[in-house]
């Protein structure tokens, strides 16, 4: 696997590792071999893309469903790749 991406609830893609992320979480080579990866959902920032221009944003920015995509390329669709995903929800806290 070699690309990893976050969807917010807008549909908006963040990518965390690949050739679309600014900014990659690990090498190329300890991402490809790690067993796990931990992400700070309040401090994790990766690339959007918006007219052609990336820029680093955070990414768990509002309640809601969010899409974690695990894939050897993300630019395919998901049935012409291997790719794995997985759903998380946020949730607003009071007080916070």
């Amino acid at each position: 696997m070699d690309e990893l991406a976050v969807s917010d609830p807008l549909g908006r893609w963040f990518y965390l590792q690949g050739s679309g992320a600014i900014q990659p979480l690990l090498g190329k080579r300890q991402f490809a071999e790690a067993e796990k990866i931990t992400l700070d959902t309040s401090t994790i920032a990766g690339t959007l893309h918006k007219d052609g221009v990336g820029v680093q944003l955070l990414v768990f920015t509002m309640p809601g469903q969010y899409r974690v995509h695990l894939a050897d390329n993300l630019e395919t669709e998901p049935e012409n790749a291997l790719y794995f995903e997985c759903q998380v929800i946020v949730i607003e806290r009071g007080g916070v």
